[in-house]
C-alpha cells in the first residue's frame, strides 16, 4: 500500500489541485448564472414599470388640457367639508331670484359617512310663491352644485299662493388618503364618466355661474411637455 502511495504520490497533489479548482469553478459560475439571471428578472421588471410608466405619461398629456376643469368640477359637485352652508346660500339665492318667501328653513339630519361612503345633510324648507315661480325654483335647485338629492316636494294651493315644502340631502366626501401606485396603469374615462363631468360643468356653481364658465387660472407651463 506504502508503495502504490509513493508511486501516485507525485500526481495526488496536481489531481487534487485540479479537482478543487473544478469545484470552485463549478460553484463560481453557478453563482454567477444565479446573479444573472436575478439580475435579467430586474431588468424585465425595470422595463415593464418604465412601459407602464410612459403610457402613464401618455394618458396625462392627452389629458392634461381637461384635468383642470375636471377636478374643479368634480370638487364642487362633492366638497370635502360639510356642504350645508353652501347649500343653504344657492338656495336663498335661488329664493331670491324667484321673487319668492322661504320659511322654516332647518336641517332635519345628519349622517357621518364611514370610510368609503359620502356624509349627508338633509335640510327642510317652505318656499311660497307662484306656481311659475314654485315650478322654476325647483328646476333650478335640481341643477346647482354641490349636488343636491330631492326627496319630496308637497305642494299646496291657498288662493293665488302655493307653498312647496321641500326636503332634500346635499353630500360630501373627503379627498382619497392614498394615491395610487405610480406604476398603476391609468384607463382612460369612459364614455359615461366623460358624459357626467361634461354635464356637471353646466351645472350652477356658488359662484353664480356655470362650471364650466367659470375664471380660469392664469396659463402655467405644462409639466408634461419636453
Amino acid at each position: 500500500m506504502e508503495n502504490l502511495y509513493e508511486r501516485y504520490r507525485p500526481i495526488l497533489i496536481p489531481v487534487s489541485i485540479l479537482v478543487v479548482s473544478l469545484v470552485l469553478i463549478f460553484v463560481l459560475t453557478s453563482s454567477y448564472l444565479g446573479r444573472l439571471s436575478n439580475v435579467n428578472k430586474n431588468i424585465s421588471k425595470e422595463r415593464e414599470q418604465i412601459s407602464v410608466l410612459e403610457g402613464r405619461l401618455g394618458k396625462l398629456r392627452e389629458a392634461s388640457a381637461d384635468i383642470p376643469a375636471y377636478s374643479q368640477n368634480t370638487l364642487l359637485a362633492l366638497p370635502v367639508d360639510n356642504s350645508a352652508l353652501v347649500v343653504v346660500a344657492q338656495i336663498r339665492r335661488f329664493v331670491q331670484s324667484r321673487d319668492l318667501t322661504i320659511e322654516d328653513l332647518s336641517i332635519e339630519g345628519f349622517h357621518e359617512g364611514e370610510e368609503g361612503e359620502l356624509s349627508r345633510v338633509d335640510l327642510s324648507f317652505v318656499v311660497k310663491g307662484t306656481y311659475t315661480q314654485a315650478s322654476g325654483f325647483l328646476a333650478d335647485i335640481g341643477r346647482l352644485l354641490p349636488l343636491i338629492n330631492i326627496s319630496s316636494v308637497d305642494m299646496s294651493t291657498n288662493a293665488e299662493v302655493v307653498s312647496a315644502q321641500i326636503v332634500l340631502s346635499s353630500f360630501w366626501s373627503p379627498l382619497p388618503e392614498k394615491l395610487p401606485s405610480i406604476t398603476e396603469a391609468i384607463s382612460s374615462l369612459s364614455d359615461e364618466e366623460l358624459a357626467v363631468l361634461n354635464t356637471l360643468s353646466t351645472f350652477t356653481t356658488p359662484l353664480g355661474g356655470a362650471a364650466g364658465e367659470l375664471i380660469a387660472a392664469p396659463a402655467r407651463e405644462n409639466p408634461f411637455s419636453f
